[in-house]
């Protein structure tokens, strides 16, 4: 049992030293080092969204907050009403019945 422990913390000490990029002398396998370096990930940028997908957005981001304040067994009706004559509407009846 003593020379498990022992093989692990040496296997532990070897592993903390690769991390920091230093070879102990107990190292049976060199450390591999990439031939080229990696190249750089560079983010892509998005395309601006037109106004009337930052409006759609928007009017979203209402509903969603409103919906979260009704009452889970409440909230069937609202969706009925989104389906039905659309988020506004919906909106327009959640703030009344959350008196907003």
């Amino acid at each position: 049992m003593h020379d498990e422990i022992l093989d692990l913390e040496r296997r532990l000490h070897m592993l903390r030293d690769a991390t920091a990029g230093v070879l102990t002398p107990r190292s049976d396998t060199p450390r591999i080092e990439p031939s080229t370096p990696t190249p750089s990930r560079h983010r892509r940028s998005r395309r601006p969204a037109s106004p009337e997908v930052k409006a759609s957005q928007q009017v979203q981001g209402q509903y969603v907050s409103l919906i979260r304040q009704i009452p889970k067994y409440k909230r069937a009706q609202y969706q009925k009403i989104v389906k039905e004559r659309g988020r506004e509407a919906a909106i327009t009846a959640m703030r009344a019945a959350l008196q907003k």
